[in-house]
């Protein structure tokens, strides 16, 4: 960190390289599929791509993940269950603590999952099926402690409207639509 200045070239490059990577991981993708469909494994088996996190790649003057502005909190989610439900977005708020549930819903096809306790999260399949999402719960709540962070960062999502809080910095709120 601050090694280099941060030219409009090198962050230029630095998306450059960021983007090569991301077509290398479509590629990678790309081969896993083909090999599900040789197999004749690609009717019955579930893809989950995701990310645990995003890159700022120099968006606002940062870098990494160590915040929560959309370009480091936002993360593709991907689910393909063939037969289980056609392709469609979800507009709702959801979060990576929901693939748990999800995941023990698809396994269950239809049964009634159970778990050895509750867990932070809910199923997407109701969603990812079109099913009515008035009982959504819209809200998103995430924390960051680690390298960077000088005390804990919190955020919450609900709708449009995003609020992040650390001690160590002023308060912001989003209305994410403008």
């Amino acid at each position: 960190m601050d090694e280099f200045d941060l030219t409009e070239a090198r962050v230029r490059n630095a998306r450059h390289a960021y983007y090569s990577a991301i077509s290398y991981i479509d590629e990678k993708v790309g081969q896993i599929l083909e090999a599900l469909k040789s197999a004749g494994l690609d009717e019955n088996t579930v893809i989950v791509f995701t990310s645990d996190h995003g890159e700022m790649l120099g968006e606002r003057g940062l870098w990494y993940k160590m915040n929560f502005f959309e370009w480091s909190a936002r993360v593709p989610l991907i689910v393909h269950a063939p037969g289980r439900f056609p392709a469609r977005r979800v507009h709702q708020n959801v979060s990576l603590v929901d693939l748990l549930p999800t995941l023990v819903d698809l396994a269950a096809n239809g049964g009634t999952p159970e778990l050895a306790a509750p867990v932070d999260g809910a199923s997407l399949v109701p969603l990812m099926q079109g099913d009515d999402d008035s009982a959504w719960d819209d809200t998103v709540y995430s924390e960051y402690l680690a390298e960077g962070a000088v005390a804990p960062c919190l955020m919450v999502l609900r709708g449009r409207f995003k609020y992040m809080y650390s001690e160590s910095d002023p308060p912001q709120f989003y209305n994410l639509e403008t």
